[in-house]
């Protein structure tokens, strides 16, 4: 399924700086809008004409055999779109995750395609196609199809730049999909906020009940009320959990006083199996769960719907609160249950005693802590220290703690740094070495196996502490610690240290699952600032890369697009050296060309300083002509390559400028873990602008060349017909050559006629011209 010769028409060959600009453009474009109908059309008008038919869709989680089209193009108009496709129909499917793409330039003349691919191929009239993947952290997120009912031809470098196109449409995705989850989490702070109302509601009321019949028919009002239901009755049942009566009802139907036998009912067994949780079953007329009579019964009542909420006590159901609807076009969800649930667990408190409904108001003080508290970290900001900022007074207060300083971590996990406390103290910015700090003992514990918050109510005194932090506790009076580890992408990235002093109050094991909570969200926001800030400043770099397009245009010369270069790529990434070497092809080895080194830069196109190719980064790079990350030289410090003494990371890059202007980009940074993936992504694609700028400037210089030696050739001509001698010709020849060459030494051998064998027996005569 390879473009063959015969099978491609030609099309019109397009200038390097067309196809990068064309590139930038759909980068940017994708960038500015993450639409999946912008994203398609940035992404088609890339790929050009020829394809009648285009399509963006992602992988079915459930389904791998389908994918959702999320945005569709025909005839060059480009539309939304929400349908499902089986992308199974197409050939090689299966293998797409592990491939650049599936080009068939021509179906009909694919000998790799069976029978039935060609038949469904046609079914889709569909004689060319071509199928970019869209790949996220390894695996297949979605794909680009591209399709004409005629033969096509694509070139490969094209489809390989599609392929870091659709790279880019997976991260614009994933911020998308992150601001969805902002939004799917407001949506449930919302839930959250209408159950806590309506459970606050009933808490308020807790002390006015007279009995638990009274409690019973304000429950079961306000739960039908809030759930929207059409009814609602609460069946007491017998110590022996065999019969139930139904005590309350709202709106009142006369099933009031009813005895219900809850022996071999199915569902009813299933609400003593699950203990607590609600249990739903929608379209009763079809539930074999339910026992003939009781489907009948409810066929009479005109009930559709029934929702069991259970109502423990001491561990045992006392009461059934029973939720009906009588329209088939209506159910109960879960997230309906997860509602009545709240309200049966405050029935259930309410029913125990007033210091269970006390302990209870004070658990859904913490609930609503949290909230706010969630609310206000998934509010977007700018950096991690103004979100540390707006919420450390709430986190202290939450845990009930005297004061809360918040670290991140650096890269190499060997220093952190306060970025935020409450109260403020003075101390925002300091550096802490982790191994000799307070941290030491959380982190001494999550390297063991823990991955939750870490109590230390021992402070003062527990040996694991290191002495000098200890010291300082003492002096502040701390004598517990609550420790709550946030992580981004699965990586610890930092650690809220919690503090309560005077009065020795331990953290309980109540505190770990808030604490936990509370990690849980931090991450969540870390997470989502990084994601937005990746997003701006992927962005920016995109502007850099065009930037230098643009500035190395109106270089003449080689050495000012390395300048260029190596301006630019400061700006892009954090870098402490940067190597550009072109490939030397009479040594055989890499020549330095351009560096940046102790903050100063250097080009020297020629005479610059050999690398060898065996046994460096560089070689092995220009070997395998395959992009190289190293996160941290000393891992496997056997291995490292002479000169990367103090460079801890770096990313490396092959580019082909053509005109024996060939090479490796190397990118060095003296922190650990510098170049992310976006990084990576980026470099890449500034490599291919330096390439396509030396392209540039190279076929200037031979145009420039072949001019100036046809100006030579004309000069030459109209001299030698002023010339009054054959010496005089010759003189003019080697005068100009030497002007246009930079020659300080020319000579110029004529032979004359050959003499007769016996005239030449001595040195042949000539003429030398100086």
């Amino acid at each position: 399924m390879q473009p063959s010769p015969d099978a491609q028409s030609p099309q019109p060959a397009t200038p390097a700086t067309s196809w990068a600009q064309a590139y930038l453009e759909a980068s940017l474009a994708i960038a500015h809008s993450p639409q999946p109908v912008d994203l398609l059309r940035a992404l088609l008008r890339f790929a050009g004409p020829g394809f009648s038919q285009a399509r963006l869709g992602l992988i079915d989680a459930a389904t791998p055999t389908r994918a959702r089209i999320i945005a569709e193009a025909e005839s060059g108009a480009v539309r939304s779109a929400d349908y499902p496709d089986r992308i199974s129909d197409y050939p090689g499917w299966d293998t797409l995750a592990d491939r650049d793409a599936i080009i068939i330039p021509d179906m009909l003349a694919d000998p790799a395609l069976f029978p039935d691919q060609r038949d469904r191929l046609r079914a889709r009239r569909i004689t060319g196609l071509v199928i970019v993947p869209m790949v996220s952290e390894g695996s297949l997120l979605g794909a680009l199809i591209l399709s004409s009912s005629a033969p096509l031809s694509i070139e490969p470098a094209r489809v390989r730049a599609l392929r870091i196109l659709l790279d880019q449409v997976a991260r614009e995705l994933a911020v998308r999909r992150a601001r969805e989850s902002l939004d799917a989490g407001q949506h449930r702070l919302n839930r959250y906020t209408r159950q806590l109302d309506a459970v606050t509601r009933l808490a308020l009321r807790a002390g006015t009940f007279a009995d638990s019949q009274s409690l019973y028919e304000y429950a079961v009002r306000e739960m039908v009320q809030l759930l929207k239901a059409d009814h609602g009755g609460v069946l007491l049942l017998d110590a022996d959990e065999a019969v139930g009566t139904v005590v309350a009802e709202y709106p009142s139907s006369g099933a009031l006083g009813s005895r219900l036998v809850m022996a071999g009912n199915e569902l009813f067994e299933m609400v003593r199996a699950q203990r607590g949780v609600p249990v739903i079953a929608n379209h009763v007329a079809e539930n074999q769960h339910l026992l003939p009579d009781t489907r009948t019964m409810f066929d009479q009542l005109g009930l559709k719907s029934i929702m069991f909420i259970p109502v423990l006590q001491g561990g045992r159901i006392i009461a059934s609160i029973g939720m009906d609807l009588f329209t088939a076009e209506r159910e109960f969800d879960e997230d309906v249950a997860e509602t009545a649930q709240a309200m049966a667990a405050q029935v259930s408190g309410t029913l125990e005693n007033i210091h269970r409904a006390e302990e209870l108001s004070h658990q859904l003080s913490t609930v609503e802590a949290l909230s706010a508290l969630a609310s206000s970290i998934y509010r977007l900001r700018e950096d991690e220290r103004s979100l540390f900022d707006s919420i450390g007074a709430e986190v202290t207060r939450t845990t009930r703690s005297d004061s809360a300083a918040f670290y991140l971590f650096d890269a190499g996990g060997e220093n952190g740094r306060l970025v935020s406390e409450y109260p403020p103290h003075g101390q925002v910015d300091t550096t802490v070495e982790l191994a000799r700090s307070l941290l030491a003992e959380p982190l001494r514990q999550r390297q063991a196996g823990s991955d939750g918050p870490v109590v230390i109510n021992d402070a003062q005194s527990n040996p694991r502490v290191p002495e000098a932090a200890r010291a300082a506790l003492a002096r502040d009076g701390v004598h517990a610690q609550l420790f709550i580890p946030y992580s981004v992408d699965e990586r610890l990235v930092g650690m809220a240290a919690l503090s309560r002093a005077g009065e020795i109050l331990p953290y309980g094991p109540d505190m770990l699952t808030i604490a936990r909570t509370i990690g849980v969200e931090l991450s969540a926001g870390l997470q989502n600032i990084r994601l937005v800030q990746e997003a701006r400043r992927r962005a920016v770099q995109l502007e850099r890369i065009a930037g230098f397009t643009r500035d190395v245009q109106s270089s003449e010369t080689i050495e000012g697009v390395l300048e260029g270069a190596i301006g630019a790529l400061r700006e892009l990434v954090p870098a402490d050296r940067i190597g550009i070497l072109f490939y030397d092809d009479v040594h055989r080895e890499l020549r330095l060309a351009g560096r940046y080194q102790d903050g100063a830069s250097a080009v020297q196109i020629r005479g610059g300083p050999l690398v060898a190719i065996a046994g460096t980064y560089a070689g092995q790079v220009w070997a395998n002509q395959t992009p190289l990350t190293i996160a941290d030289t000393r891992d496997g410090a056997a291995s490292r390559a002479r000169g990367d003494t103090g460079i801890r990371s770096m990313a490396l890059f092959p580019f082909n400028g053509g005109a024996g202007l060939r090479g490796v980009i190397s990118m060095g940074s003296a922190l650990p873990r510098s170049y992310s993936e976006s990084d990576v992504a980026v470099l890449q694609q500034m490599a291919n602008q330096f390439a396509a700028a030396l392209d540039s400037r190279a076929s200037l210089a031979s145009k420039q060349a072949a001019a100036e030696q046809e100006a030579l050739v004309n000069t030459l001509g109209a001299r030698y017909q002023r010339s009054v001698d054959v010496n005089d010709m010759l003189a003019t020849t080697l005068r100009e050559l030497g002007d246009h060459l930079g020659a300080k030494r020319g000579r110029i051998r004529l032979s004359m006629e050959p003499a007769p064998v016996a005239e030449r027996a001595g040195s042949g005569s000539g003429m030398d011209v100086w």
